[in-house]
């Protein structure tokens, strides 16, 4: 006779951060259109969370084939931080004005994605939001390896932002798990998430065996799961399935569900040369025209 592992109760694990509020949110752009958007949704969830926000662009001098010593007297770069700052000024200002959100903005030089780390720990940053590209052929220093590096490298939760993102509200928030118990550990997280926006959270189990052991798993879980939510008073559904494509097949549930929001528990190695390049939230990432909503995990 077959025997079932004991399967570890949710109630046992580490959550995530008991207290995940949002007092000031990163935000990086380089005024693209895609940046634009990823605005638009920082200013939502600051409306609701009362957040500041902190804009950043960063120029990159190794973009410049200029002679060096240009750059040691300060000639392009002085230029370039007098510009920014001035677009940076305007933005902050409308923002502000239109808005009342509280917001603040920095210059800095240099590598991208070490700056918005940076950034972010110095800022004391609890989210960071920033555009990810969707297709290929696009430019601009928010696109390619840059947001899949700050996602695999920071220590806490951004949401990556699609090009194509419509909705700016965050009622249905897609919550997958498996049999990884690291997929379960953002559960704190996204509770205090539901709570600001009065969610409604769309579990999706998700396991690459259609085995009877495996479904009755992940049926266990999203019911315990259902059991968490509801003691927060938030409404929650179950949907379970079994295949071969994690991201694709989340993406897929997201567009179906019309969800606003996928969210996902990363384990980075918090090493550059690893870019979750043999991951499925590569992938998510990269693909999703929901937002997503990373968050590491330990």
């Amino acid at each position: 006779m077959t025997m079932m592992a004991e399967i570890p109760r949710i109630s046992n694990l580490k959550l995530g951060k008991k207290s995940f509020n949002i007092k000031t949110i990163l935000v990086p752009t380089d005024f693209s259109e895609t940046a634009n958007h990823a605005l638009i949704q920082a200013v939502e969830i600051a409306k609701h969370s009362n957040a500041k926000l902190v804009l950043m662009h960063v120029v990159e001098l190794t973009a410049f084939t200029v002679p060096t010593e240009l750059l040691t007297l300060g000639l392009i770069t002085s230029q370039l931080a007098e510009e920014t700052k001035e677009k940076l000024k305007e933005l902050a200002s409308s923002i502000k004005e239109e808005k009342s959100i509280k917001v603040e903005f920095r210059i800095l030089f240099g590598s991208v994605y070490e700056n918005i780390i940076r950034a972010a720990y110095l800022q004391d940053a609890d989210l960071i939001i920033m555009g990810t590209h969707g297709k290929s052929g696009l430019k601009g220093w928010l696109f390619g390896s840059n947001a899949y590096i700050v996602v695999n490298n920071t220590t806490i939760p951004v949401l990556t932002i699609h090009h194509h993102t419509q909705s700016h509200s965050y009622k249905r928030i897609v919550f997958p798990f498996n049999e990884n118990l690291l997929t379960l550990r953002k559960v704190n997280n996204v509770i205090n998430l539901a709570k600001l926006f009065e969610s409604i959270i769309l579990l999706f189990g998700y396991s690459e065996s259609d085995s009877e052991i495996a479904m009755i798993s992940l049926r266990i879980k999203s019911e315990e799961l259902t059991r968490l939510f509801k003691n927060e008073n938030i409404p929650s559904t179950i949907s379970l399935m079994a295949g071969n494509d994690y991201a694709q097949d989340i993406m897929k549930f997201a567009v179906e569900s019309k969800a606003d929001l996928i969210t996902v528990a990363t384990n980075g190695s918090h090493n550059v040369n690893n870019i979750l390049e043999s991951k499925p939230y590569r992938k998510l990432i990269h693909k999703s025209l929901i937002p997503v909503l990373s968050v590491p995990v330990e």
